[in-house]
């Protein structure tokens, strides 16, 4: 059976990844795939209980670098237990963030470097490190998604209560990593909610078109 497909989404605090998802997976299941949605820090049972520790629990003062480190082993568990076998079976793998969150928030607005992210995630994963086939961007304001994200409201979630000056950094670093990477594509996301489906859908259908067999 042949490898199924891995999308990301990415971008800031409110830029509406967990909607398109929902929006894409009955789009995708409709041409005969199975689909797994997930999501990161989590996904499984182990790796949810590091999400707690990381997003929820704000009793401790917790360094970008064990972010990093926490943050790693959440994610090599999701992929070996979920990502990996659903790609295996042929199905579609759509996640909210994956290692480029940790590029930016920890790498570039956490200030430990982009390449240390990178190459910590390469020495630690090894060859459990997949790489997506598509990454799709939102790009959003963080005056206007940090107050998304929030409600209006201050929450739980301790990246989201960062300064706005983080989130600003969170964007740049995002923009800065979609030049570096052609699986990359930025989708302004302050337009209507069915004006980015429709591109996420294009995105989707260059990706299939271009691994169909000719």
């Amino acid at each position: 059976m042949a490898r199924g497909y891995f999308i990301t989404f990415e971008g800031g605090d409110g830029s509406g990844k967990t909607t398109q998802i929902r929006l894409l997976r009955p789009y995708v299941q409709a041409m005969g795939y199975t689909v797994v949605c997930t999501r990161e820090p989590g996904g499984t049972p182990f790796a949810e209980s590091i999400r707690s520790l990381l997003v929820t629990d704000n009793r401790h003062n917790v360094s970008a670098a064990c972010e990093l480190a926490l943050f790693i082993a959440s994610r090599l568990h999701h992929v070996q237990n979920v990502i990996k076998p659903a790609l295996q079976r042929g199905g579609v793998v759509l996640c909210d963030r994956y290692m480029d969150s940790a590029v930016v928030y920890q790498g570039f607005a956490g200030a430990l470097g982009m390449d240390r992210v990178i190459k910590s995630h390469e020495a630690l994963m090894g060859g459990d490190l997949i790489i997506p086939d598509a990454t799709i961007c939102l790009d959003i304001d963080p005056n206007i998604g940090v107050l998304r994200s929030q409600g209006g409201n201050k929450n739980e979630d301790r990246f989201e209560n960062k300064p706005l000056d983080f989130h600003r950094k969170v964007r740049y670093g995002f923009l800065q990593l979609a030049q570096t990477s052609p699986r990359y594509t930025v989708i302004n996301a302050h337009q209507d909610i069915c004006d980015i489906f429709e591109e996420v859908k294009q995105i989707w259908e260059k990706l299939t078109d271009e691994h169909r067999p000719r």
